[in-house]
């Protein structure tokens, strides 16, 4: 449902006209204004045990996922682009538009790599990206809504406390 209302590759006045929150004054402002990246973080770390590969790569199979379906999107990344570069140049390119991101089990690869640290701070890290850069966040990220059942806290990395 948030894809839907988000989204602005869809026009979803159909699914929301008649609900509660079509009586919002920001309804029309928000109702599919944004492009939104949707991850569920539990079908990476399957990926990754099912393929036998580290937790570790975990970062990089999202971002590999991104570009994927940014391209498809109609976004095309410059060689020598970073992720981060990329969203910025997307937004740019999608007038303006930032980013929603909808992040369901966030917490699967810290849970999944327990004993692994590296794995975990590699993930982490591509998160603070995200949310803790102001070049990124300021500029792309609109908002972000982020599930699991451990708590977002004070890490080693970084804090992002949305």
């Amino acid at each position: 449902m948030l894809t839907a209302y988000y989204n602005c590759s869809c026009d979803s006045h159909m699914l929301f006209d008649d609900k509660e929150i079509a009586k919002s004054a920001a309804y029309a402002r928000h109702l599919n204004q944004y492009n939104v990246i949707c991850l569920d973080i539990t079908s990476f770390s399957s990926e990754a045990r099912s393929s036998l590969v580290s937790l570790q790569n975990v970062p990089d199979m999202i971002k590999k996922a991104l570009w994927k379906d940014l391209g498809e999107s109609g976004f095309e990344p410059r060689d020598g682009d970073t992720m981060n570069d990329f969203l910025l140049r997307c937004v740019e390119k999608g007038d303006g538009k930032p980013f929603i991101f909808i992040i369901d089990e966030w917490d699967a690869v810290i849970r999944e790599a327990k004993d692994d640290p590296v794995a975990q701070t590699a993930y982490l890290n591509l998160l603070c990206g995200w949310f803790k850069n102001e070049n990124l966040t300021l500029r792309a990220v609109a908002a972000a809504y982020i599930t699991g059942i451990l708590p977002i806290k004070k890490d080693t990395v970084c804090y992002f406390g949305l």
